[in-house]
């Protein structure tokens, strides 16, 4: 679409050094869900965070699931540096599609189930907010990057918030019966 290349060129025009070294590292810290899987690891290996460590892992597994083996297999669009000559992606290039942004979900994915459990940080509350303003700063270097259509993290975003709230669901259903010590969902 016309007015997601505009966009990028829009983004690509305010390019700097410092922005572009902070986006790319973002990027990079999505990549493979490395800090999720980091985040999930912690919460795992404490037994009061079990059972959200659990649900952020079933989150991220249904976001693989649905925005990498379904829908980028289904789509199967061309990134937009692929499209356009004058958009010139930052760090890594991508090869596989573009559609759904696959960083993206899988970050919304886990930092809204650790969202929807701020009440384990105690007075703390505020704390559960990170990791979804680290979601989105994710899904902005994406853009930044010039490797996804604007189309493609907004479905990212929706996977992601979609993926939470199942593995919520399925938290709520069994796994509660086998993580009673975790604390109670605050959604």
């Amino acid at each position: 679409m016309q007015w997601e290349f505009e966009f990028l060129s829009f983004l690509q025009g305010l390019h700097n050094p410092v922005v572009d070294s902070l986006m790319i590292a973002f990027s990079a810290l999505g990549s493979g869900g490395v800090i999720w899987f980091v985040m999930v690891s912690f919460l795992l290996f404490r037994k009061e965070y079990r059972r959200v460590g659990v649900e952020a892992l079933v989150s991220l597994a249904i976001s693989f699931v649905i925005a990498n083996l379904i829908l980028k297999l289904a789509v199967n669009r061309v990134r937009p540096f692929v499209t356009y000559d004058a958009l010139v992606p930052l760090g890594l290039h991508p090869i596989d599609s573009s559609f759904p942004s696959g960083h993206t979900s899988s970050s919304f994915a886990v930092a809204l189930v650790i969202f929807f459990h701020r009440d384990m940080f105690g007075e703390r509350r505020w704390m559960g907010i990170v990791p979804v303003v680290i979601a989105a700063l994710i899904a902005f270097s994406r853009l930044w990057n010039v490797v996804h259509y604007p189309t493609d993290v907004v479905a990212g975003i929706a996977v992601g918030v979609l993926s939470a709230y199942v593995a919520e669901w399925i938290s709520k259903r069994y796994l509660v019966k086998y993580f009673p010590d975790s604390p109670p969902s605050a959604s």
